[in-house]
């Protein structure tokens, strides 16, 4: 099981597509903060395309995320607030449930806002959640030992892949 940030070139998250702002600056969406982001992961791109190192041919499912212009989606259980004030669900929990699956490992980028939010959603969701500690890396290390410790207080187990 995967996830995959797959933006059309237009996504309202780019910092590109709000004259005169910055990458990682912040704005205020539909009445929360959304940081801006350097345009990344392009529906279609290199840059979107998942690590060809893994062995993807065993992957069973790739929830994509972030598809939506209009919304971003940090989370691969639940996107970022719409306009309406939803966080609309991406199928992630159906999908593992129906499944039978009640322990995750989750890893990737960026430990500090993607894999941070799966992983709580994940643990809200009541799934027996651990996160790979050593197989994720953040956009800013000096947030380490805040995520560290939200996530153990959200009842995350914080992991090693290697010993």
């Amino acid at each position: 099981m995967a996830t995959q940030d797959w933006h059309p070139s237009n996504h309202i998250s780019f910092a590109s597509h709000h004259p005169g702002a910055s990458p990682f600056q912040e704005i205020e969406l539909y009445g929360h903060p959304q940081t801006l982001w350097p345009d990344h992961c392009v529906q279609g791109t290199a840059g979107a395309e998942l690590w060809p190192g893994l062995p993807w041919g065993s992957v069973a499912a790739v929830i994509r995320k972030g598809m939506d212009r209009e919304v971003d989606s940090y989370s691969g259980f639940r996107n970022n607030l719409d306009p309406g004030g939803e966080r609309p669900v991406t199928g992630l929990a159906g999908y593992l449930r129906e499944r039978r699956i009640g322990n995750l490992f989750i890893c990737g980028l960026a430990r500090d806002v993607c894999v941070k939010l799966t992983a709580e959603d994940s643990a809200a969701e009541g799934f027996a959640t651990h996160v790979l500690w050593d197989l994720t890396r953040p956009i800013d290390p000096a947030t380490d030992a805040t995520v560290r410790s939200e996530l153990t207080e959200r009842g995350v187990e914080i992991v090693a892949f290697s010993t």
